[in-house]
Formats: C-alpha cells, sequence, structure tokens
C-alpha cells in the first residue's frame, strides 16, 4: 500500500478527538468556494447567520452557499452511480463526516478533498469508501453564470419561498380536487335511492350503494387528515425559513433606513403570520373549492337545467355583494393598520420607559394618549366586525333562499315530469355546496385584499438597503493594524438636517491612546457609529490600514473595532449569554479571564448564581457600571485591534470609575488602539493625545497635558 492511500484510509477511519463534523462541512464549503472561485472567508460565508448549538449543520451549509451564488442539490443514489456532472458534490462517510469530491476524470481517478487533513488526494474508486447515499452537489447559480434574465434577481422572500414547496403544494392540490369529487357521492347516493331503490324495493341495491358511499367517506376523511397534516407541514417549513429570512433582514439593515419607531416596525412584522397563514393553507383549498363550485353547477345542470340558473344568479349576487363589502372593508384596514402600529409604538416606549414615567407622574398624560389611540382603533375594529357580519347573515339568507328556490323550481319541474323527488334532493345538496364557497367570498376577498397589503408593507421591510455590500464580488480583507483615517468626511444624519461633520480629518496610529473632547452634539459618538459602520459618510473618506472602510465586511469591522457606547445594552438572560454574546465560541476559561480583567468577576463571584444570574430586560438588574463592566468583558473577549469607548464613566461614581480606569490600563495590549469620548479626568490618565471637536472640525489635536492647558488658558481667557 502507498503512503498515499495509507492516508486516504487512515483519513476515512472513525475520527477520535478530531473536529466536530459540522465545522469539518464547513471546511468542505469553503474549498468548494475556492473551486468556483467565490470569496471563502469566514466572515463572509458565517455573517448574520443564526449560530445553531450543533454547529455548521446542512442547513446553515445550504444559506451559506447562497450568500457567495453557490446552489445545493441534493441528490440520493448508490455512490457507484455518480458521475462527473454531480461534481464537486459534498459526500458523508459512514461516521457522519463529510469530505468533497472535486471532479471525477476521464481515466476514471477522483479528486477528493479531506478537510481534517486540509489537502487532497486522488482515488480510483469511490465504492470502497461507503460513503452515504445522500449527497449535496454544488452549482454555481444563474447570476454567476451570465443567463440572461437571471441578473440581480434572486428570489422573492416569499414567493420564491413558496414554490420551493410546489411539490406539497400539488398534492394538497390534489387532495382537495379528490374530496371534492367524493362530495359528488352523497347527492347522487340520496338521488338514487329515492329514485330507483324505494320505487323498486331493490334493498340489494341500497346496501351495495350504501357500502360505496362509505368507503368513499372513509376515502373523504383520510384525504382530509392528510391535506392538513400536509398544509401544517408547508406552514412550519415556510414559517422557519421566511422568519429566520425576515429577521436576517431586519439585523442586517443599514442603520439609517430602520423605522421610524421600534413599535411600528414590530406591528409590521407581525403582519407575517397572517401572510403565512392565508398563502400556505387557505388560498389554494378556497380557490379548488370557488372552481369546483361550477362542477356542482354543471352536475345540477345534467340533472335538470333549469335549475342550474338558481345557484349562478345567487353566486353572481355574492360577488357583487362581496366585492363591495371587501372595497368598504378594505378602506378600514388601512385606518385599523395605521391605528394599531401607532397603539403598538406606543406601548412599547410606555413600558420601556416605565421607569422615568413613573417619576415624572407622567401615567396620566400617556393613559390619555394611550386611550385616544385606543378608542379609534376600537371604532375601525367594530366596523371591520360590522361589515364582517353583514357578509355572513346575507351569505346566510342567500343560502336559505337558494335551498327554497330550488325545491319550489324543482316542484314545478316535477309536474312537467323533468326530475324526480330524488333529483330535486340531490339538487339542493349540491347547490349548498356550490353556494357554500361564495358564502365566504366578501370575507375571503377582503382577506386577500388585507394579505396583499400586509405583503407590500413586508415587501418595504425586505427591500430595505443592506448594510453588507455585495458579497459574491467582495474580495475578503482583514484588519491587521488598525489604522484609522478620517478624510474629509461630512456627514449628516437626515438629507437636510444639520451638518454633524464637515471637512473632518483625523489620523489615529495603531496603539494610540486617544480622547475625543468636545460639547454634547458635536459629533464624538457619531465617529464610533461611522467607524464601525452603522452609518456611512456622506462625503469624504474613512481608510483603516490604508482600505476605504467600505471593502471591509460589516462583521470583520466590528470583530476587529469594538464600539461600546454610553447605553451598554444587555439582553434577557443570563451573564454568561450576555458575556459571550459577540464570542461564542469563546472557552470558559476566557470568558472568567476577559471578566477579571474588566471587574466582572468581582461581583459575578459574590453572588451565589455566579455566571448565571439573571441580568433582566436591558440589563436592568445590574448597575449602570456593572453592565458597561460587562460591555468592556465582552471587548476582550473579541480581542480587537481598536476599542472605542463612548463616555464610558458617565454613569459612575467615583469609586467605581477608579477601577474601571485601573482595570483598563492594565488590560489593553501595547497594538490595542484606545479612542474615547470623555471630560472625566480619571479617564483622560489613560491617553497621550486629545483631538477636541467643535463645528464638525477638529479644533485642537496634540499632546494630552499640552491640549489640556491650551483648553485651561482658553477658558481662564473666556471667563475673565
Amino acid at each position: 500500500m502507498s503512503s498515499l492511500e495509507a492516508a486516504v484510509e487512515d483519513a476515512l477511519k472513525p475520527a477520535g478527538v478530531s473536529p466536530l463534523s459540522d465545522d469539518l462541512l464547513f471546511l468542505c464549503l469553503q474549498r468548494a468556494a475556492v473551486l468556483f472561485e467565490r470569496p471563502n472567508s469566514h466572515a463572509i460565508l458565517m455573517a448574520g447567520l443564526p449560530l445553531d448549538p450543533e454547529g455548521f449543520t446542512q442547513d446553515l451549509m445550504v444559506r451559506a452557499a447562497a450568500k457567495i451564488e453557490i446552489g445545493v442539490t441534493w441528490i440520493k443514489q448508490p455512490i457507484n452511480e455518480l458521475i462527473a456532472a454531480d461534481a464537486p458534490a459534498i459526500a458523508w462517510r459512514p461516521d457522519g463526516r463529510p469530505l468533497l469530491i472535486e471532479q471525477m476524470r476521464d481515466g476514471g481517478e477522483i479528486d477528493l478533498y479531506l478537510p481534517e487533513r486540509k489537502n487532497s488526494c486522488v482515488v480510483k474508486t469511490l465504492v470502497d469508501l461507503s460513503l452515504q447515499e445522500t449527497l449535496a452537489s454544488l452549482r454555481p447559480s444563474g447570476q454567476r453564470l451570465g443567463l440572461k434574465g437571471t441578473e440581480n434577481q434572486p428570489p422573492h422572500w416569499f414567493w420564491g419561498n413558496l414554490a420551493r414547496f410546489w411539490r406539497t403544494h400539488g398534492y394538497i392540490f390534489l387532495a382537495t380536487v379528490i374530496v371534492n369529487l367524493l362530495a359528488l357521492s352523497t347527492p347522487l347516493f340520496t338521488m338514487n335511492v329515492y329514485d330507483r331503490v324505494l320505487p323498486n324495493k331493490a334493498f340489494t341495491t341500497l346496501w351495495v350503494l350504501s357500502a360505496g358511499v362509505m368507503i368513499g367517506l372513509l376515502f373523504d376523511f383520510v384525504l382530509r387528515v392528510v391535506r392538513t397534516n400536509l398544509i401544517d407541514y408547508v406552514t412550519r417549513r415556510i414559517d422557519l425559513s421566511i422568519s429566520s429570512s425576515m429577521m436576517e433582514r431586519v439585523l442586517n439593515t443599514r442603520f439609517a433606513s430602520r423605522a421610524a419607531t421600534t413599535g411600528a416596525m414590530t406591528q409590521r412584522l407581525n403582519e407575517y403570520e397572517f401572510i403565512r397563514d392565508f398563502f400556505a393553507s387557505n388560498t389554494i383549498v378556497f380557490l379548488i373549492d370557488i372552481f369546483f363550485a361550477i362542477i356542482f353547477v354543471a352536475v345540477i345542470a345534467w340533472i335538470a337545467w333549469p335549475l342550474a340558473f338558481v345557484p349562478v344568479a345567487v353566486l353572481a349576487i355574492m360577488i357583487v355583494v362581496g366585492l363591495v363589502i371587501q372595497k368598504l372593508m378594505g378602506n378600514e384596514l388601512a385606518r385599523a393598520r395605521y391605528t394599531q402600529a401607532q397603539r403598538h409604538s406606543l406601548m412599547v416606549e410606555m413600558l420601556s420607559g416605565l421607569e422615568t414615567i413613573k417619576s415624572l407622574g407622567a401615567e396620566g398624560v400617556l393613559l390619555r394618549k394611550w386611550d385616544m389611540i385606543s378608542r379609534e382603533a376600537s371604532f375601525s375594529s367594530e366596523r371591520i366586525k360590522g361589515l364582517s357580519a353583514y357578509a355572513a347573515t346575507i351569505a346566510y339568507a342567500m343560502q336559505f333562499l337558494t335551498t327554497v328556490s330550488i325545491i319550489v323550481i324543482g316542484a314545478y319541474l316535477f309536474d312537467l315530469s323533468m326530475i324526480t323527488v330524488g333529483g330535486i334532493i340531490a339538487c339542493s345538496m349540491l347547490a349548498g355546496r356550490a353556494v357554500g364557497p361564495a358564502g365566504q367570498l366578501a370575507i375571503s376577498l377582503t382577506r386577500v385584499r388585507q394579505a396583499f397589503s400586509a405583503l407590500d408593507s413586508l415587501d418595504d421591510v425586505m427591500n430595505l438597503p443592506d448594510e453588507r455590500v455585495d458579497e459574491r464580488l467582495l474580495v475578503a480583507r482583514d484588519i491587521e493594524m488598525g489604522h484609522i483615517e478620517f478624510r474629509r468626511v461630512g456627514f449628516r444624519y437626515e438629507p437636510t438636517g444639520q451638518a454633524i461633520l464637515e471637512g473632518f480629518n483625523l489620523t489615529i496610529k495603531p496603539g494610540e491612546r486617544v480622547a475625543i473632547l468636545g460639547r454634547v452634539g458635536v459629533g464624538k459618538t457619531t465617529l464610533g457609529r461611522l467607524l464601525i459602520r452603522l452609518y456611512d459618510v456622506a462625503a469624504g473618506d474613512i481608510l483603516i490600514d490604508g482600505v476605504d472602510i467600505r471593502q471591509y465586511h460589516p462583521h470583520v469591522i466590528r470583530r476587529r473595532i469594538n464600539f461600546i457606547g454610553q447605553e451598554a445594552d444587555l439582553f434577557h438572560g443570563s451573564l454568561r449569554e450576555n458575556l459571550l454574546l459577540a464570542s461564542p465560541e469563546s472557552s470558559d476559561a476566557e470568558l472568567v479571564a476577559a471578566a477579571k480583567l474588566a471587574g466582572v468577576d468581582e461581583f459575578a463571584a459574590r453572588h451565589p448564581q455566579g455566571y448565571a444570574l439573571p441580568v433582566g430586560e436591558r440589563g436592568g438588574l445590574l448597575s449602570s457600571g456593572q453592565r458597561h463592566m460587562v460591555a468592556l468583558a465582552r471587548a476582550f473577549l473579541r480581542r480587537g485591534k481598536v476599542l472605542f469607548l463612548d463616555d464610558p464613566t458617565s454613569s459612575m461614581d467615583m469609586a467605581t470609575e477608579r477601577l474601571f480606569v485601573a482595570r483598563l490600563r492594565t488590560s489593553l495590549t501595547p497594538e490595542t488602539t484606545l479612542v474615547v469620548t470623555t471630560h472625566r479626568n480619571a479617564v483622560l490618565s489613560l491617553v497621550d493625545r486629545i483631538v477636541v471637536i467643535e463645528g464638525g472640525q477638529v479644533v485642537a489635536d496634540g499632546p494630552r497635558d499640552a491640549v489640556l492647558q491650551r483648553l485651561a488658558s482658553t477658558t481662564a481667557a473666556a471667563a475673565g
């Protein structure tokens, strides 16, 4: 056995303490990206994807591949039937470890990539490898192939996901068709019993017909159960896919494009549930029922053609009524949606600012505002319910009128020998089935209008600008040093608003300790936001290591530049979960080390629950100083090149501030750049350079002591 064959055989043995198979799957995808000349960095592939506790799963692999326009086709066939066109493909060994089949050569040799060894090898056959029959064949998608009509046209976030389950929708369609066909059995059975069995006393025929109908009812029951399960299945799968995509878009939307209020955005996102339920299930069944109304009318015409005019007339009346009511209801729905968004927004504001409301004694003011909005929402809801009740009442009356009309007209036709008694009963039953869906037409048309209105609203959300650059074309860059340069930067939060920065120039070298000073509102916090690309500059450039900041993936920027804002937000959960929020791969030892540097370990060690300590919503169970310590510990875990602190000690007492500064001084490495906005002398002791901003520009820049002396002289001169 050659050394190469031995290496392959060794690699195919079950893993001991080797990396998890999910990590190996990621390496296989990275290798495939290289083969297809796609970006293959971890930042690009994983940015914005949910972290699964099981690691890099097959579902994540499909989503990560789609980010760089590699399509995944699942193939299930014996490994010896694999053809060259299927490669490259990811296959799984008996123990679950993946490998990449790079290509199958004309001579029969096969190139394999073994992720645990991070190299390729050549084998003569795949049969001896005992690979599983399920493979993931990888292909470049249409956008990169230059196919007409495919460029820049990714599948619609909703319709594209519905189309993915076309086969399941086909089964639902087929089951609904058969259920409606079986519905014909009962009227026809009744007609034959009255017209043939009873006059001839053919009880043998009665039992034969009854057995046939019972079998039909059994099939009807089974098909309805199967259809319900299929609808639940496809709804669940669509829900998981779309809700994740929707939240991914919200989280990756440009900060400047976010909704004006959190409540309004939440209300919009809640409308998705209505859209999902409507399009995933009700639509198919309703449309087929409407179609079969025509079939039922045709059967009535076959039995006695004059009776067919009754359900046709009723259907026409119900359509007109439905269109009128849905027009009226549509206007009310638009008004109700607006007031609901207002009420939801106010509720979020009141709950998040409850402490401020109580301290100001502002309960009465906000309750009055709440009552005004609630009253308008209640009026809209009442009008909608009233219109729905009118539609239901009219539908019931028309169904009753249909039955009476069929019997009355049928009696005259019976007198003319055009129909039998059984035919009258059968036509009455069929007319009820035909008119039944029309009774829901007004409500269904309204739901259609509401669904498409909600879909348009969510389209606005899904079409918000994505902060991530085109990941297909991005060259993977990392920030190696952290050299920062602002060149003639201009910025304003609103297009017509006041300029925050204008012609702003500043250079910060790696390892510098810089303090940014200035009055409130001059743009100190804005610098940090621009530096991590929460916002993009309106004019000028920001360079990091000499490269335009827009050439870096936002995920890379935020891992290398740690920005800690004034709020230091935490999230509901434990202290440990909040510490690992931005660095979930960190070990417990790394977590404790970072916590000790930031001072978190002091209060965590004293608490009985330790790092399992609940922090409450937005960290409400911790003090402001403790929240900043947690935020600082998170930054230490990420080991970035730049640390930007926005007035970190503004809410700390002097003792806590001294402790914070002391720990920060000892924890900063020489190559870490520190940028801090502050007016506190204790924090200024950390820096060796001060930059003063005024009017959107730098008005003073130099060594700390020199700038402080200059500021003191200016203040004294102004006072004198």
